[in-house]
């Protein structure tokens, strides 16, 4: 085994200074440069054991490295390189402390400290309640009014706990910076209306406000309640656990899989050119559209080649899918089940392809590690080059039905529907090919109803199963239209 780095004793051009700390080591090259290196000491407390861990530093540093790195884009950072697992090299910044205090699991001589005024520090506490009034059966006392030291800014809102659409927000500032505040910052105007400040103001002096938080505490904690019992009951009961611990409305929930999260990631996550991923891509474009967003918020790329490798025929083992959570399940999995059953006898499943060309499911051309071949162009008998959705149009105006289509084609016919759909919605297609009168009339009165459903599932479930989402979509795409 590789032996422990302890100690470091580099001199770099240019070099400054040096800081060991218990375990990393940090050199100042210049008047901009850190060299930090992560050693393998290990520390209790205030005193460094005198034996290292072997690789200890190198996780340590990489894992730092890999936030750093994954979190640039949206606030720059200090990292410059990483010319080795266990060094950083990267910008000298000025530290700025933030120490952050989560109230509710505050307790012990900490606490005490904080309440008793013993604990110091240069700076300002500023204490985000947000949230607060729904946590627990009682109220949780708060840092502001355990302060000794008028160290504490209490900030709140009632976004919360009346309405989203009251933007009222407020800060409770010590005596001391009270007074500074009005001296210096007496020039700004609130923009919260005065009528809606005062009408605040009464309900809250006329006790209507505690009533209010009572009563919201007793229905929600009932609507989280119904949440929580219908994953309990659900299929995928034996597969979570769920976590509560004075979190108010929230809850987390752990998804138990049977595989571990190493077997997960080692599903490949490339999308390979086999029918069932075809048609899988093809299957996420149009429920793109019809959500008017990008394709990856149906499913990642990730998530679409775990389905496209590991062919799941449950809703329990759609679970496994590395990217495939609870939400997922509940809104597509009906259907993502239908499309791999209808794939389970392909042939291309071992041998697989690859992508010849981008599909118009995302702008991503996504290449497998399998053995090449050459795709089937789509033509029509002119020879003119057709896309997926073309293609089945041409093959409509044929004089194919939906059914021929899709065993011609080797998709599922709901993404056949799900093709025409688009034509419907031009009026190149008229709906009543597809959808008798009374149907389309049904659909229409529901969606007129229920206006902002945006899913397909419901709208499925409420007609018990009976059309078809790809009927469904073509109803959708004429009512739209019209």
């Amino acid at each position: 085994m590789k032996a422990a780095l302890v100690k470091t004793d580099f001199h770099f051009p240019e070099q400054k200074s040096v800081y060991h700390g218990k375990v990393r080591d940090v050199y100042s090259v210049g008047d901009d440069l850190l060299v930090m290196v992560a050693t393998d000491r290990i520390s209790a407390f205030d005193v460094i054991l005198p034996e290292g861990i072997p690789y200890k530093g190198q996780m340590l540093n990489q894992i730092a490295a890999k936030f750093l790195d994954a979190t640039q884009d949206i606030c720059p950072n200090w990292k410059l390189a990483s010319p080795d697992p266990m060094v950083t090299v990267g910008v000298r910044c000025e530290g700025f402390p933030v120490e952050m205090i989560v109230r509710g699991y505050l307790c012990g001589s900490a606490w005490r400290a904080y309440k008793s005024g013993v604990r110091e520090n240069d700076g300002y506490i500023i204490e985000d309640d947000y949230d607060s009034e729904f946590k627990g059966s009682k109220p949780i006392e708060t840092m502001f009014s355990a302060d000794k030291n008028e160290r504490v800014l209490y900030l709140n809102t009632f976004s919360k706990t009346i309405a989203p659409s009251m933007r009222i927000g407020y800060l409770v500032l010590p005596l001391h910076l009270l007074k500074k505040y009005r001296e210096t910052m007496n020039f700004l105007s609130c923009t919260v209306p005065s009528f809606e400040q005062y009408t605040l103001a009464n309900f809250i002096s006329d006790g209507y406000f505690e009533r209010h938080i009572s009563r919201m505490k007793k229905q929600y904690s009932s609507r989280k309640k119904e949440i929580m019992d219908v994953f309990k009951n659900s299929e995928i009961k034996d597969k979570i656990s769920i976590v509560e611990n004075m979190s108010g409305f929230h809850f987390l929930m752990k998804i138990n899989t049977e595989k571990s999260d190493a077997e997960k990631l080692a599903v490949p996550v490339k999308i390979p050119d086999t029918a069932l991923a075809r048609e899988l891509r093809s299957w996420r474009y149009e429920r793109a559209n019809e959500i008017d967003k990008p394709a990856f918020v149906v499913f990642s790329n990730a998530a679409l080649a775990g389905i496209a490798h590991l062919r799941p025929t449950t809703l329990t083992e759609l679970l496994d899918v590395p990217g495939v959570g609870p939400a997922k399940v509940n809104a597509y999995g009906e259907e993502i089940i239908g499309i791999v059953q209808s794939h389970l006898e392909d042939d291309d499943f071992e041998q697989g392809e690859t992508v010849s060309e981008a599909s118009e499911a995302d702008s991503h051309d996504v290449v497998s590690d399998a053995p090449k071949k050459v795709k089937k162009e789509l033509r029509d008998d002119e020879g003119n080059k057709l896309t997926t959705v073309e293609y089945s149009y041409w093959l409509y105006n044929q004089g194919n039905t939906v059914a021929q289509i899709a065993e011609k084609r080797g998709l599922n016919p709901s993404t056949i529907e799900g093709h025409l759909a688009r034509y419907v919605a031009s009026g190149d297609i008229d709906v009543h090919d597809f959808i008798d009168v009374d149907t389309l009339e049904k659909i229409e009165a529901y969606l007129a109803g229920h206006p902002d459903e945006k899913a397909l599932k419901p709208v499925y479930e409420h007609f018990d199963s009976k059309i078809s989402y790809g009927a469904l979509r073509m109803a959708i795409a004429a009512i739209r239209k019209e």
